[in-house]
């Protein structure tokens, strides 16, 4: 299973941010026990959109388009602002991230 965060830093110190203005991209690759088996940072959206799951975006953020990830299958999920990589997997984790509608 492949998340994918915006963040403002490429490292796990990040903070989640806007998705369309992000500088980078965090691809968590979750294994099959539900942990983080790698966390690789892009510059460019293209780089993963086939590939992923799930895109987490900033809450406070929510009137972004996002349609385009819908129409795709891919769910996207609401994370708290200022979240960083591992509470955002936490909440993950714990299905406490909210649905975007």
């Amino acid at each position: 299973m492949t998340i994918i965060i915006p963040t403002n830093e490429s490292n796990e110190n990040g903070v989640i941010t806007d998705f369309k203005s992000a500088k980078y991209y965090a691809e968590l690759n979750i294994d099959e026990d539900h942990q983080i088996e790698t966390i690789k940072y892009y510059t460019d959206i293209e780089a993963f959109f086939d590939t992923c799951d799930y895109v987490i975006i900033s809450s406070d953020h929510d009137d972004e388009d996002m349609s385009e990830y819908v129409e795709s299958g891919i769910e996207v999920l609401m994370a708290s602002p200022n979240s960083d990589i591992d509470e955002i997997f936490e909440s993950f984790t714990f299905r406490e991230l909210h649905e975007f509608v």
